[in-house]
């Protein structure tokens, strides 16, 4: 049925395993899965709910998601109680706008201080944001980000834009993670960069991960793939164990799900 690729940190730059995912996590582990939903197109709240519970995340990011109580929905599916939703749709300028493209965050720990940035710099589509939460994890103050992006090659890009944000934010933060659909591949000389010279780790970096012939968007039409354009990136208190693409056999949206587990 389901399954997902996972990938050893101690593995060769381009091995890629296939394995069946543990449900179990060690106590001091932290699970987050970053979804870009394409507004519910593909799948219902109950759907999506039902395939997440069996890698069992503690946080679930999501873009291109639909207002109301969409993300709360999920959270029913997951017995979790926590979430919020943004209030910035992706895109709002733009010629091809669609209402339900906001970012939201699941979560089985309680949510506090929630935010959203706005992000508008010229270049590309308008706007975008990322939306944030802080959680207590095990005395841990983590600071979460579900984000949007359009990807140009300004310097002051939405990708800049949403780094000073949270550097601005979270300063007092253990570890900040922020993820989603970032519009461009992990090697581009800007959008994610700004965070990567800013002292954030990649999760294929992190976990040798080639994904030169991997993609994450488009799920629902292989041969027209941009590759590997959803990305998670972290700072602080914690270290990479695991992570990689969720792959499914019946695909839930136009990108996969990616995650990525961490170690406190």
């Amino acid at each position: 049925m389901k399954k997902l690729v996972c990938f050893a940190a101690l593995a060769v730059l381009s091995l890629v395993t296939t394995c069946v995912f543990a449900q179990e996590k060690e106590k001091d582990t932290l699970r987050v899965v970053f979804f870009n939903v394409e507004y519910g197109n593909w799948a219902n709240p109950d759907e999506i709910g039902a395939m997440l519970k069996e890698y069992d995340p503690d946080v679930v990011g999501f873009n291109e998601v639909p207002q109301g109580d969409w993300t709360k929905r999920v959270g029913l599916a997951l017995g979790y109680e926590h979430s919020y939703t943004g209030r910035i749709s992706s895109g709002l300028r733009s010629a091809n706008f669609n209402l339900d493209k906001y970012k939201s965050v699941l979560s089985r720990y309680p949510i506090y201080d929630t935010r959203e940035f706005l992000l508008d710099a010229p270049g590309g589509w308008n706007s975008a944001s990322g939306v944030g939460v802080t959680l207590n994890v095990n005395g841990k103050k983590v600071a979460v980000y579900s984000t949007h992006l359009c990807f140009n090659q300004n310097q002051e890009d939405h990708a800049k834009q949403l780094y000073d944000g949270i550097t601005k934010h979270d300063v007092d933060a253990d570890l900040i993670i922020v993820g989603g659909d970032f519009n461009c591949h992990v090697d581009h000389t800007s959008g994610i960069k700004h965070f990567l010279d800013g002292g954030y780790k990649n999760v294929w970096l992190e976990l040798k991960i080639d994904t030169t012939n991997l993609f994450t968007y488009s799920a629902q039409d292989p041969d027209d793939n941009l590759g590997v354009i959803d990305q998670i990136v972290f700072k602080g208190d914690a270290q990479a164990t695991d992570g990689g693409i969720i792959e499914l056999e019946k695909p839930l949206s136009d990108h996969k799900p990616i995650w990525l587990e961490l170690k406190f």
